[in-house]
């Protein structure tokens, strides 16, 4: 079974898994120089934090979205809404609601 593709693409490379990673480091900055600033109490410790933060926000929803899209439009995202009884399958799809949830299961456990 093949790893699902990502729907959300810049030049064939999925943009929800390059978006994640630049909110967790800029939230990890913003704590690490909140820690300085309270150590030193120097005005540009904070004024890093401030910045840090805003690019972690501004990144992280668009990392959202992109996820958003990914999850929504993705390749087993007509598998789900088989599972859950809102499209009829095809003849080779048909399978049990309980055997449609536990695949999509290890699937979406598989990605991580």
């Amino acid at each position: 079974m093949e790893n699902p593709k990502s729907t959300a693409q810049i030049a064939g490379h999925p943009i929800h898994p390059m978006l994640v990673t630049i909110p967790i480091a800029c939230f990890v900055g913003a704590l690490l120089t909140d820690l300085a600033y309270w150590r030193t109490a120097e005005m540009m410790w904070a004024n890093f934090s401030a910045w840090l933060l805003t690019v972690g926000v501004i990144v992280g929803i668009l990392a959202a979205i992109a996820g958003f899209i990914d999850f929504l439009w993705g390749r087993y995202a007509i598998r789900r809404c088989i599972g859950a009884g809102l499209v009829r399958p095809p003849a080779q799809e048909l399978r049990s609601v309980p055997e449609a949830v536990a695949v999509d299961v290890v699937e979406a456990s598989l990605d991580h």
